[in-house]
């Protein structure tokens, strides 16, 4: 792709290629559109916009939209104005919109409910606020007011992580660190033009906003589904669409194969699904059995990423079998390392601190230049570095594991122990469908651990069978959690990630 430097060129590129120009794009329900149509809808969106307000560059545009083909007109039409997109989800409470509108100071909300509208409104008198479904589409857009004075260095986005790990974040994402992720995730993928892929994944989330632009880079259709809460709508997506690849999550992985094994998954063709990713967190090995039982002809790539770099790593599919615990190797163009607590670089097999280098590596946190400085630092030729906090070691080979993060590492009767490696353990066990483990504070133990842990429908495990189970796989007795608890659910966001509260 010739002359992309900033995000909206790849959409203006493909918008104007005679071959690619009348393909289809974006599949939301009944609404279906081309590339030429969807440039069009943005461009006639930021048109209104100029005219209501002015945008400068780098003022932050929030957008509070689900799933949806007026997310993604919104998100361009916001970059083609020169503006920073700022995604959050439109079921966010007034104080998670407060929150984030105070931090951030935006110059523009874009919604598509009357209810945030008045909501955004409350939080600050003098910023607009636009229902995105009351804009008129005009025909033709004469593009003459698109901020045409961007470079690549300039931001195009801010995330804010979840929170679920501590305090909500800002991750300043610039167009080149954008464009960089772009070419190494797809060079990996070998994403096609004639890929169909499924998207339920919310956009505020970056792993959902990256299909989109994956799609858009490579000139692939994107089918759009608002969740995977209704997995018989996900079902018949898949079949209807003909869709070639899935992007998933451990937990919607364990979802969506129980919901087709329980409707005896034979009487569905997904032959022509070649390929499922999933990032997040690492597939279970159970995970992996099942989804390669249901998709046989898929590939299945189990990768490693942060917002604040996007990904980092792949496992080669050849290699899920032999190597299911593994996240693979560092994407084409990032770079790695592993030190200790001194910096120093260690072995093979030996545990410590991943450090990610490339253009993919974001700016930095928003209003927060202490944590800016603590995580992204430079090395002796001044290049941006990440210090991600994650717990890695190599094999022989250089594959990565990962271990756990850092402040997932806790003490308990005098032992550092891992909660996702003690997670992984109890999901090793047969009927075991999903888990997690809380540490408390504990006046003797330092930690008391509690296991929340969901069987699969039908078993008839008990607490005592899954201690005794675990008990027989841990090296030393004193690393299995205090007290096991079988629940009905475990408590999942919005963005697939399992919380820390449970279900009875």
């Amino acid at each position: 792709m010739q002359n992309v430097f900033l995000v909206q060129h790849v959409l203006k590129n493909m918008a104007e290629d005679r071959v690619f120009c009348n393909k289809q794009f974006i599949v939301d329900g009944d609404k279906i559109c081309t590339y030429y149509e969807f440039y069009n809808r943005s461009l006639s969106l930021s048109y209104y916009i100029s005219k209501k307000i002015e945008i400068s560059k780098g003022d932050r545009v929030l957008v509070l939209i689900d799933n949806s083909l007026e997310f993604y007109v919104s998100f361009l039409a916001i970059l083609l104005l020169g503006g920073v997109a700022v995604p959050l989800s439109n079921k966010s409470s007034y104080d998670r919109i407060y929150e984030i509108v105070i931090d951030c100071s935006p110059s523009l909300v874009i919604c598509a409910s009357n209810r945030l509208v008045d909501e955004c409104a409350r939080i600050k008198e003098k910023t607009p606020v636009i229902n995105v479904k009351d804009v008129p589409l005009k025909e033709e857009v004469d593009d003459a007011y698109i901020n045409n004075c961007l470079i690549d260095s300039d931001l195009a986005m801010i995330i804010y992580t979840s929170g679920s790990t501590g305090k909500r974040k800002g991750i300043v994402c610039s167009h080149l660190n954008i464009i960089s992720a772009l070419k190494s995730i797809s060079s990996y993928l070998e994403l096609k033009e004639t890929d169909v892929v499924l998207n339920a994944l919310p956009p505020f989330f970056d792993y959902g906003l990256y299909q989109f632009l994956l799609c858009s880079f490579c000139g692939a259709k994107l089918v759009l589904e608002r969740n995977f809460i209704f997995a018989d709508s996900i079902v018949k997506s898949i079949i209807d669409n003909k869709v070639t690849v899935i992007p998933l999550m451990p937990t919607i992985a364990s979802s969506l194969c129980e919901y087709i094994s329980k409707t005896d998954y034979k009487l569905y063709s997904f032959e022509m699904v070649r390929m499922l990713t999933s990032t997040g967190a690492r597939l279970y090995k159970s995970q992996i059995d099942n989804l390669k039982k249901i998709f046989k002809k898929a590939k299945i790539f189990s990768m490693y990423g942060m917002t604040e770099c996007k990904r980092v790593s792949y496992l080669n599919p050849d290699l899920i079998e032999q190597k299911p615990d593994s996240v693979g190797k560092p994407m084409p163009n990032v770079d790695i390392d592993i030190v200790d607590d001194f910096g120093n670089s260690v072995g093979y097999g030996q545990v410590g601190t991943l450090i990610v280098r490339g253009s993919n590596v974001c700016m930095g946190y928003w209003n927060d230049t202490e944590l800016t400085e603590k995580v992204f630092i430079s090395n002796q030729f001044n290049q941006k570095m990440l210090v991600t906090n994650d717990l890695f070691y190599r094999d022989k080979d250089g594959e990565l594991y990962f271990v756990g993060r850092k402040d997932d590492i806790v003490k308990c009767n005098g032992f550092r122990i891992s909660l996702q490696e003690i997670s992984h353990l109890i999901m090793d066990i047969s009927d075991v469908k999903e888990t997690f483990i809380e540490a408390k504070d504990d006046e003797k133990l330092g930690k008391k651990l509690t296991a929340y842990i969901v069987l699969h429908e039908g078993s008839a495990l008990t607490v005592r069978q899954i201690r005794n189970k675990l008990l027989n796989i841990l090296e030393n007795s004193a690393l299995c959690p205090h007290e096991f608890v079988i629940v009905d659910s475990l408590q999942v966001s919005e963005n697939g990630k399992i919380s820390c509260f449970y279900k009875n």
